[in-house]
């Protein structure tokens, strides 16, 4: 009897696996791209875009942009037609009105590739109601067939069209060769959201110290820590204090003031943020960011990105707000705290952002 109870729940676990692996296997991570029929090497993410007229503006500037994903095996895991006609928009770059010619009959192929994703709540927050370009897909490794005899010629060509071109790999097979390159930076495909609503959650953090006194005992610490519902920050000038130790002892220098400011800026405050309510995956334990703020004594009006998700509905972003933190130095001493309440400002800011995919028919030149 337990044998059958056994074999059941096997044949049960097994089925389950499978179909879990059947719908990974059915998730597009390129659902809701739109195909360039040549591609570009500028795509104006964060800009505008006019049902008949295509991108309004230039976009966002590298600061404002992220490789959200990246892709190995293009061909592999993508549908057939959507990657043939890749390839295709790829192959007529390549030979576009005859300017190579020695490339007309080598076979190019993308291999890898990463998605461009805004990054920028703000942009999506004043578009609301708006279509915009949203991410683009970007070609990061090519592959090409050519025949041996045309090798130098049609590398001469590669290299006039790409100024970053790296050849990583080369494969001789009887008269032909295949090259493998990175360095192409060509756009392939955009996709575009109709932004719908945005609504930004606040929780305000209060840092106590972690130092403690009690029984005739006192312990100071620089450390200082805040908890909500949600999540633990911790923020400590750890390294900045060795830094002070070293620079007071090396040079007798015990203006503590000075040493403060120039020891901030070189060593930066260390920062932990815990989210008690995300799982990492592949700890199996809360999500953890720490990172170093860079400053003098003064932390004033500095955001810190910490995540930033997809979700079923658009987009969830949450950044770190460090309004007004001032520590300094206790009196002759290397322990600090911070000056007054009223320097304790920060915050955790959450903005969810929905919209929808909107794959335009045509647009001038798109």
């Amino acid at each position: 009897m337990k044998k059958h109870i056994l074999l059941v729940i096997l044949l049960i676990f097994s089925s389950s696996v499978k179909t879990i692996a059947n719908n990974m296997t059915t998730i597009d991570p390129f659902e809701g791209f739109k195909i360039m029929s040549l591609p570009r090497e500028n795509v104006p993410i964060g800009a505008l875009w006019n049902l008949s007229l295509g991108p309004i503006g230039t976009g966002v500037g590298p600061e404002f942009l992220q490789n959200s994903k990246s892709f190995s095996s293009f061909n592999q895991i993508t549908d057939k037609n959507f990657s043939d006609s890749i390839n295709l928009g790829l192959q007529n770059y390549m030979t576009l009105n005859g300017r190579y010619s020695a490339n007309n009959k080598s076979q190019f192929k993308v291999e890898d590739v990463s998605i461009v994703t805004l990054n920028s709540t703000d942009v999506l927050k004043n578009s609301i109601g708006q279509y915009i370009v949203y991410e683009a897909i970007k070609i990061s490794k090519i592959s090409v067939i050519i025949e041996k005899n045309k090798d130098l010629e049609i590398k001469a060509s590669l290299l006039k069209l790409f100024k970053n071109l790296d050849i990583t790999n080369e494969t001789e097979v009887k008269n032909e060769k295949k090259l493998e390159m990175t360095g192409v930076d060509l756009y392939i495909a955009y996709r575009i959201v109709k932004v719908e609503k945005a609504k930004s959650y606040k929780e305000k953090l209060k840092f106590t110290s972690e130092g403690y006194s009690g029984n005739g005992f006192v312990k100071l610490s620089s450390s200082y820590s805040s908890e909500t519902d949600n999540v633990v920050v911790q923020m400590c000038p750890c390294s900045i204090q060795k830094c002070m130790g070293m620079a007071s002892q090396n040079n007798n220098d015990n203006n503590y003031g000075q040493l403060l400011s120039k020891c901030a800026v070189e060593k930066g405050y260390d920062f932990t943020v815990i989210f008690k309510n995300r799982i990492n995956v592949k700890t199996g334990t809360p999500e953890e960011f720490k990172f170093k703020v860079f400053s003098g004594a003064e932390i004033r009006n500095i955001n810190m990105p910490l995540y930033s998700i997809s979700t079923s509905e658009g987009l969830e972003v949450s950044y770190l707000n460090l309004d007004n933190i001032i520590f300094a130095p206790i009196s002759g001493t290397l322990i600090y705290m911070l000056i007054d309440r009223n320097y304790r400002k920060a915050n955790i800011f959450t903005t969810k952002v929905k919209f929808t995919n909107f794959v335009p028919d045509s647009a001038a030149g798109w």
